[in-house]
């Protein structure tokens, strides 16, 4: 680990303004949420909120005892400076036991981190005091390398207006939402989504808009169907999770010969899939090559007559990151 750029390279973490407050938000009482962070100003699409290191670091086991491991835990967090260690402190938790409130601490806030291979518990205490919504204003992203959690607006925020991230799949149904929500944070969503009659009806559109893309069912209305998928994203609060409408309407563009509509949809899913999964992520390249050479792309012209003009009907296939 101590080979990682986070440790080695200081000039990127430095232009980067890595764990540098910036002056864009600030902690506030919500209203049936605790505390929360707020924008001060308006924010746009894209813009960056946070870069944040992590205070604590954990590898996932189930071998300790959950005393030993308490005691293991507070030991390195006790380290910390002072004021970081309080705001850890501070932070909410599940179970409210003070007997082993380092742990508490972390069921509530960690975020997954792949280190060396092997998965580790997080914890961002600035960034930790973002609540979740599942249409969310906001989309974070986690750097292994850089060891960074970094927060980017996926809409216009206006100024006093909450910043939310989504704490898991918001392209889930409401009930399998509201289960995740429950069992993994012990509270009730009570979002514009989950209280909406008809947020499932447009999940349901989505999938299958999906299947006719996917397959190539939809022919040479790939495009047009690829374009209401995009809008139901949208009309969702599902800005920060574009690069699969973004994608599919890159690949369905390519089919049909269209090389720079391809291109530019294909350059709009490599912007959303750097804001939720990072610009090292495999779908990130596959859009970059889609950009840079459409006609020499397997897709180029792949739907002739409503038909595929090449033989099999290759499934697209897309790489999300995992959602904490």
């Amino acid at each position: 680990m101590a080979a990682l750029p986070a440790f080695r390279d200081h000039h990127t973490s430095k232009r980067k303004a890595v764990s540098e407050y910036s002056d864009l938000w600030l902690s506030k009482d919500i209203p049936n949420k605790g505390v929360g962070l707020v924008s001060k100003r308006k924010l746009k699409y894209g813009g960056r909120i946070t870069t944040y290191t992590p205070a604590f670091v954990a590898l996932l086991e189930q071998a300790l005892p959950v005393q030993e491991r308490e005691v293991f835990w507070r030991v390195a967090i006790d380290q910390l400076p002072a004021a970081t260690r309080d705001m850890y402190y501070k932070l909410a938790t599940v179970y409210a036991k003070p007997e082993v409130i380092a742990q508490d601490v972390v069921q509530a806030n960690n975020f997954g981190l792949e280190l060396g291979g092997h998965h580790h518990l997080s914890v961002f205490p600035e960034t930790s005091r973002i609540n979740h919504d599942c249409s969310p204003n906001a989309q974070y992203v986690l750097d292994p390398e850089l060891l960074t959690h970094t927060v980017r607006a996926t809409r216009l925020i206006e100024p006093d207006e909450e910043i939310t991230i989504s704490y898991t799949d918001p392209l889930e149904t409401t009930s399998i939402r509201q289960q995740r929500l429950s069992e993994g944070f012990h509270f009730t969503c009570k979002c514009s989504r989950c209280t909406s009659k008809r947020t499932d009806g447009a999940l349901a559109e989505i999938r299958h808009m999906k299947q006719l893309v996917d397959t190539w069912e939809a022919g040479r209305n790939a495009p047009v169907i690829a374009l209401s998928m995009l809008n139901i994203y949208n009309s969702e609060g599902l800005e920060g999770f574009l690069d699969v409408p973004y994608g599919y309407l890159a690949l369905a563009w390519n089919a049909v010969g269209d090389a720079k509509k391809s291109k530019q949809y294909a350059g709009k899913a490599m912007k959303a899939t750097e804001i939720k999964d990072g610009s090292w992520a495999s779908n990130w390249q596959m859009w970059k090559e889609l950009r840079d050479s459409p006609q020499k792309h397997w897709s180029w012209q792949y739907v002739q007559n409503d038909k595929p003009s090449k033989g099999g009907t290759p499934k697209l296939k897309f790489y999300p990151a995992p959602r904490n």
